[in-house]
């Protein structure tokens, strides 16, 4: 008896279930973006008198709508609707189900409006999974970007996201793009995702052209056997319920090529600055694994590019050459940024136009291997490395730059000798006087000579040529893990700045003419001179 009656009393609760969900039904059936608001509220009516709680079966069915019908309910049906037990109840719908991310986002901001308890991170977490959405769907309109920087790094991103959330994203694109998601799904099935698997029961559950269209393709892509095999057993059972269907085996592997080693980087070389102002730059750039294409640019300060040699060798013959050049004791060669050696060669080519001085025929080798700078260097790397206040600020290290003349061959350069010989002339005089001058006067006078010497050289063309001279040494030394001399001879270079030390008070400036003097009175005892009055050095 007992029986009878319970099986009385579940009947018509059974039977108000089905007709809330017909009523929602019946809702949805005139889902459009202006609803009809007489049917809409006449059948809100019908919700509200019904004998049973509309809340779980109304929740359950927004979890199976589809993302039309889901913004529909949110913006039209659920802010007419009384029940408290609703937003409760949507909140956990929320929280067990995969939903694209604007209606997830709109969905949590009506349960903030209802007064509802959410989870703060599962806000945050939509809207960036609705970010990232949109950058998929602007990258999808061309079907081979996602093979670029930006769609390797936007599947980067996908990748580390929930799969609750890779699944929302998936649904919201093959919403609003259609065929243009196939070339993101398919790199989902290469790649053996997890939400793979997902992906194929979602699109089976559609099934409408779109959904369709795109697990045919799908098969036709993928490599994976049990991907491939589930994909193929879905489309089967659709062609069963009378959906249209063509089933493509997937094409044949194509025959396994050798994998290509990506070439390393180019990479370039710098010496130091020789006693006539000349250096070696050298560019190097793989053709092949076991060729390179080498540029070695003869660079001059005063003229620009003298000569470039364009060459191949193996990467061991350059080896070879490398560690020659280092051994040599008047050289020091270190390696330098592909950006720095494109600052470089420019550098240089604009004086080339300066002086008249011809570019070599080969220059348009650099340009056609090696393009153009990553970036766009403003001033020498040693300002990358060195702050230039705190270096002017520490006064002793101005003074320290005469020692460098001595301690390195490649910190003296000779000076232009026609402006030099009539102060040499001078201390020739004082050095072989027939008075006999006492030891104190004949220094004062030698500096004199010698401070007179710097300001008629060192004029704002000389003064700058040698603050680049310095900056680059400085760097060098850097490179080289001489950490106090460069600070030593960039001190020097920044003195020699327009609002730096005066030439004839710069002690590298007057070492350097005493030097110069040295250099002249030995190479007038050995008379060796050019027809252009140029010393030949012996």
């Amino acid at each position: 008896m007992k029986n009878k009656e319970s099986q009385k009393t579940a009947k018509p609760a059974a039977d108000e279930k089905a007709g809330i969900a017909k009523i929602v039904d019946e809702i949805l059936s005139g889902c459009s973006t202006v609803p009809d608001t007489t049917l809409l509220f006449s059948k809100i009516r019908e919700l509200e008198r019904s004998a049973i709680d509309y809340a779980s079966i109304v929740s359950k069915r927004f979890g199976k709508s589809t993302i039309a019908e889901q913004a529909f309910m949110i913006n039209h049906l659920f802010p007419h609707l009384k029940k408290f037990s609703l937003s409760e109840s949507l909140n956990s719908v929320v929280q067990k189900e995969s939903c694209a991310p604007q209606i997830l986002v709109d969905m949590l901001h009506y349960l903030i409006r209802s007064d509802t308890i959410i989870d703060s991170n599962l806000l945050q977490s939509a809207n960036e999974a609705e970010e990232l959405s949109n950058q998929l769907s602007k990258l999808l309109e061309d079907s081979k970007a996602l093979q670029t920087q930006e769609g390797a790094k936007l599947l980067t991103s996908f990748a580390a996201l929930k799969p609750s959330f890779q699944m929302g994203i998936i649904m919201e694109l093959i919403d609003h793009k259609k065929d243009k998601v196939l070339p993101l799904l398919a790199r989902l099935m290469q790649d053996k995702s997890a939400i793979a698997p997902r992906v194929i029961d979602y699109l089976s559950a559609r099934a409408e052209k779109t959904e369709v269209h795109l697990l045919q393709c799908l098969l036709k892509e993928t490599r994976d056997k049990e991907l491939s095999k589930s994909i193929k057993k879905t489309l089967y059972r659709l062609k069963n319920k009378g959906i249209e269907v063509e089933l493509h085996e997937p094409a044949a592997p194509p025959p396994p090529q050798k994998k290509r080693i990506p070439l390393p980087s180019p990479s370039a070389y710098a010496t130091t600055i020789d006693p006539l102002g000349e250096r070696l730059i050298v560019a190097v750039k793989p053709k092949t694994e076991q060729e390179l294409l080498i540029l070695q640019f003869l660079l001059n300060d005063h003229k620009g590019i003298n000569d470039l040699i364009a060459s191949t060798a193996a990467q061991k013959d350059f080896n070879a050459y490398l560690t020659k050049i280092k051994a040599t004791k008047q050289i020091s060669m270190v390696e330098i940024d592909l950006d720095y050696c494109h600052f470089l060669i420019k550098e240089s080519s604009r004086k080339n136009h300066t002086s008249g001085t011809r570019i070599p025929e080969s220059f348009f080798l650099w340009k056609k291997m090696f393009g153009r700078p990553d970036r766009e260097l403003e001033q020498a790397a040693i300002y990358t490395l060195l702050s230039a206040d705190e270096i002017r600020s520490q006064e002793f290290l101005l003074n320290q730059s005469p020692s460098l003349i001595e301690k390195y061959e490649a910190a003296f350069w000779l000076l232009e000798w026609r402006l030099l010989v009539d102060c040499y002339k001078e201390v020739y005089e004082v050095e072989n006087s027939l008075l006999v001058l006492a030891e104190p006067q004949k220094k004062e006078r030698m500096n004199e000579i010698t401070q007179k010497a710097a300001r008629q050289f060192f004029d704002e063309g000389n003064r700058l040529l040698f603050q680049r001279r310095l900056e680059e040494i400085a760097f060098i030394f850097w490179e080289s893990d001489q950490k106090e001399d460069a600070k030593v001879a960039f001190a020097a270079a920044l003195a020699f700045s327009p609002d730096g030390v005066p030439s004839d008070k710069h002690p590298f400036a007057l070492q350097t003419v005493t030097k110069n003097f040295s250099f002249l009175k030995e190479q007038s005892q050995k008379e060796k001179r050019s027809e252009s009055g140029r010393i030949i050095l012996p």
